[in-house]
């Protein structure tokens, strides 16, 4: 009985042993929640500012889009320089606009236009462009529309696409119709290309509504472009940040399944068996996309170490509880075992010693045991390491030496807070400046918890090192204030970008004033030109058309020559409005080169018979010759070059008082010596033309030489009012050579004479052509069947002559005064064919075909022909709209008037043959000249006629 009272005792302590034990789970739990909280809540801070980071400047790119198209949505004309002035400070700063584009939307009829555009700035290689498989870029195949990358910042980067269309790329044409039928920003997604993610911006005509997407995709212009290269935003906003943070960074777009677009910059692979650790998510939209940025712990990050705090503090209680209950063992069997037991249960108890201390000194945090009154028990090595002391320095001493004294007044009142046995207290860490022996303070975490040592309450603290972990959080708050602040400074770029903004649209607003008074001004000068030429030529209309009938009835070489002096007179004025509409042609780009076979030589003289009149006149010797080089045949405009040889001659005749004027016409002269029509292919085939013109005239200062090819330029003032002239003749003769590939030059001295030449690139004709001298002979008109026509003309003259020139081809023809008159006419008679005049009081010519197209159905089409000295496109184009089938210019050639019937009848009625006529001009060959007219003679029959009907007319 008396060896089970140890047992009975032993018994007895198994409920403390279990509250020992319990108490120390409990308390290691609460450790454990706390730092898992705190860790969570420190994550959550990191991964909220770099999401934060991350969706800012997103926007903040878009902004930048967004100011890049107020430019063109502002209507002005920007240009390669204005793109990149444009750009240059919106991409600067941005850490994910990576490129500006301009994207124009080309239809297939503009593509050369907008490539020319580019060649003339200095691209002269410029071309719209396709990728194909192999990542080389190739022209761009024919399709209905274009989508080229006109203008691109910054260009040295991004060279090689300058040109290509993004519409060859199904994926970007889809995006890019989206954008432009949806009205916003739209973006694309191509990973592994030059382009990682694309932002398209349409931009439309201002004056077209945007309300429906059938306006808005008439009045698409093109796309402002933003490339976003996601794949490396993370190491331009946070460079090595993410890495030494052990932080995986993720961005996909919701639209498809998820695309990882950029990482840390370090390659991080989770092992198979490794927690996963923290991970959140936050949402933004894009774009016309909804995007999903994720921040994940990787392995090896500081948060997801197994925290050692509730481990100690669980392995401590169990150990304490142990060992207290082992000690009570001991001395309840203390009386009743033999000095054998007593002796094995030492040395088992030296054994458990043994390993407790190893225990407690293998732990990675110091533990201290102390009495109430801070007293030191016991230490581990961590704490001998930790503090600088020994343990036998530090056994016996006072917890005041292990931290300043404050602090130590601080925990007292702690441990007092514990010694009350309130629960909650057990094991809280708190943090505090501890002191080494060195006197060097560092900041630590203490949990203290209580135990029953020798009937009296004990303590044992468990502290840890936290300077490296306080420097960290440290630094994260720094780098929370250095966000806090440049998300200042982007708000204040954003407020000095919207001033910006509408500093740009004010100027723009100025602009656009200023450009409104140009095209006002522009169409002032056309609406001049229209009226001049319709006035001058509706007079000259009566003069030549006169000049001719009467040169059709006379037979007296005296007074045909006088009337040739009227008609020549009238062909003068004719050329020089020729001149300034050619002029106004040329300047606008709207004059078009035609070329065709003809026959050199016959041009040559039909060219110069014109103005051997002029030449014979002032006793000036007119001659030409061509290079034996030269084929007979050339492909070329030979009415350019007419116009330009008629020009050039022309005025040296004019500026030449006596003498000779002499064409040459050569290869030019990198071509050598050759013979035959075979060599004269191949050097025409090689080169081109060379026209010298050679006088004896005044000649030309060298100053006035500098400026001589000049719009409205002559030598000087006394030189128009001497010779006359437009001014014109000479600039026009330049833009003519140069619109034909060719150039143009003077040589002169005063006095001495004066030379002008000219090249022009051509080739040899590609069939047989022959002489076309038909200087002897004229066009004699007929027609198949007559036609009852109505001529609507207000100007008597003119209705006489065009009613003439008709009836004698065979036709009948009734007349009207006003577009009323006609309308009228046109009700009560069956005509097969209408000529218009365009201006006509009471009612114009386009008004009243207005009237009578409406009166029409689907089975009935009167052929309505414009008669008119508007000589202007933009003036012919109009009278085809108002629903006119053709437009014939004043003066009347008849050729021309009778084409244009046929053409609107559908129908070949006329006929013409050449019949001989008397020369009555002077050769071209020997130069010679016909006598001085003498008195007119009296009118004969013919004549009489004429003129007894042109009364009758009036």
């Amino acid at each position: 009985m008396k060896i089970m009272q140890p047992f009975r005792k032993y018994i007895a302590l198994i409920p403390l042993l279990s509250g020992g034990i319990a108490l120390s789970v409990y308390v290691a739990n609460t450790v454990y929640d706390s730092e898992t909280f705190q860790r969570h809540r420190a994550f959550e801070t990191q991964a909220t500012i770099v999401a934060d980071t991350i969706s800012q400047e997103l926007s903040s790119g878009l902004g930048r889009l967004q100011s890049l198209s107020t430019h063109f949505e502002s209507g002005i004309t920007i240009k390669q320089l204005g793109f990149e002035r444009a750009s240059a400070p919106l991409l600067q700063g941005s850490k994910s606009l990576r490129a500006l584009a301009w994207v124009p939307y080309v239809p297939a009829g503009q593509r050369q236009t907008y490539e020319q555009i580019q060649r003339f700035t200095g691209f002269q290689d410029f071309t719209f462009l396709d990728a194909l498989a192999d990542g080389e870029m190739a022209s761009a195949v024919d399709r209905e529309s274009y989508f080229p990358i006109y203008f691109i910042e910054p260009f040295a980067d991004f060279q090689s696409v300058f040109g290509y269309d993004l519409g060859s790329d199904k994926t970007l044409r889809t995006a890019l119709e989206k954008s432009r039928d949806d009205g916003r920003v739209t973006i694309a997604i191509r990973k592994k290309q030059a382009f990682d993610v694309l932002a398209f911006r349409p931009i439309y005509k201002r004056d077209v509504r945007h309300d429906v997407i059938d306006t808005r995709r008439r009045g698409l212009i093109g796309f402002a472009v933003g490339l976003f290269q996601l794949d490396s935003i993370a190491n331009r906003l946070f460079g090595e940040t993410l890495t030494t943070q052990h932080l995986i960074l993720s961005i996909s777009t919701m639209a498809r399944p998820p695309t990882e677009l950029s990482g840390t910059g370090e390659q991080i692979t989770r092992r198979k068996g490794e927690p996963s650790g923290y991970e959140k998510t936050s949402d933004l939209v894009f774009g016309d996309q909804l995007w999903r940025i994720t921040v994940g712990t990787a392995p090896g990050h500081p948060l997801l170490q197994t925290p050692l705090n509730y481990r100690l503090i669980l392995l401590s209680g169990i150990l304490i509880t142990g060992l207290l209950a082992g000690m009570l063992g001991y001395g309840t069997y203390r009386d009743v075992l033999t000095k054998q037991l007593i002796e094995e249960r030492t040395h088992q108890l030296r054994e458990r010693e043994r390993q407790f201390l190893l225990i407690f000194n293998a732990t990675a945090e110091a533990i201290v045991t102390f009495e109430r009154d801070g007293t030191i028990t016991n230490v581990n090595d961590k704490t001998e390491n930790l503090f600088g002391y020994t343990r036998e320095e530090l056994i016996g001493s006072n917890m005041s030496s292990l931290m300043p004294e404050q602090e130590w007044l601080t925990q007292q009142k702690h441990i007092t807070y514990i010694d009350t046995d309130a629960p909650t207290s057990f094991g809280q860490r708190r943090e505090l400046t501890a002191r080494r022996k060195d006197r060097a303070r560092f900041f630590m975490d203490m949990a203290v918890n209580r135990f029953e040592h020798q009937e009296k309450s004990a303590f044992v603290a468990v502290m840890r090192d936290i300077t490296e972990r306080k420097e960290t959080v440290r630094k994260l708050e720094e780098n929370k204030i250095e966000m806090t602040d440049y998300i200042r400074e982007l708000e204040a770029s954003r407020q000095t970008m919207e001033i910006q903004a509408a500093e740009i649209v004010t100027i723009a607003e100025e602009q656009n004033y200023l450009r409104a008074k140009a095209e006002a001004a522009d169409n002032s000068k056309s609406d001049f030109l229209a009226t001049m030429s319709h006035e001058i030529r509706t007079p000259l209309t009566s003069i030549l058309g006169v000049s001719d009938l009467i040169l059709t009835a006379l037979n007296d070489p005296a007074q045909r020559e006088n009337v040739l002096i009227i008609k020549r007179a009238g062909q003068g004025l004719l050329r020089i409005i020729n001149d300034i509409l050619d002029h106004s042609k040329l300047e606008a780009g709207k004059l078009e080169i035609d070329a065709i076979d003809f026959h050199l030589e016959s041009t040559i003289k039909n060219t110069l018979e014109v103005l051997l009149h002029r030449a014979d006149e002032r006793d000036i010797f007119l001659d030409y010759k061509i290079s034996k080089d030269l084929p007979d045949g050339i492909n070329a405009d030979p009415l350019r070059i007419h116009q330009i040889l008629v020009n050039l001659i022309g005025n040296a005749i004019k500026f030449t008082q006596n003498g000779r004027v002499s064409l040459k016409i050569s290869p030019t002269e990198n071509i050598g010596g050759l013979a035959g029509n075979d060599a004269g292919n191949n050097a025409i085939n090689n080169s081109g033309l060379k026209f010298t013109i050679t006088d004896t005239g005044i000649g030309i200062s060298e100053e006035a030489q500098k400026r001589l090819f000049g719009k409205f330029e002559q030598e000087d003032a006394s030189t128009t009012r001497t010779y006359g002239g437009s001014g014109l003749g000479l600039s026009i003769c330049k833009m003519l050579t140069e619109l034909m590939g060719g150039e143009i030059g003077v040589s002169s001295k005063l006095g001495e004479g004066s030379t002008f030449w000219f090249t022009l690139p051509c080739n040899a004709a590609t069939k047989d052509v022959a002489p076309g001298n038909l200087s002897d002979q004229k066009l004699v008109y007929g027609t198949n069947r007559a036609l009852n026509i109505l001529l609507a003309e207000d100007n008597r003259v003119n209705r006489m002559l065009i009613s003439n020139m008709l009836v004698n081809i065979g036709h009948r023809v009734d007349t009207a005064e006003d577009g009323e008159m006609a309308i009228n006419a046109i009700s009560e008679g069956d005509y097969d064919l209408v000529l218009m005049d365009v201006r006509m009081p009471k009612l114009g010519g386009p008004e009243a075909t207005g009237i009578i197209r409406a009166q029409e159905d689907e089975n009935t089409h009167l052929p309505i022909i414009a008669v008119t000295a508007d000589a202007t496109t933009t003036h012919r184009d109009h009278f085809i709209e108002v629903g006119m089938d053709a437009v014939v210019a004043k003066p009347i050639d008849l050729d021309i008037l009778l084409n244009a019937i046929d053409r609107a009848m559908d129908e070949k009625i006329h006929t013409s043959k050449l019949v001989a006529v008397e020369e009555t001009r002077p050769a071209l060959q020997d130069n010679a000249r016909e006598e001085p007219p003498g008195e007119p003679a009296e009118d004969n029959e013919a004549l009489g006629d004429l003129l007894k009907r042109m009364s009758e007319f009036s």
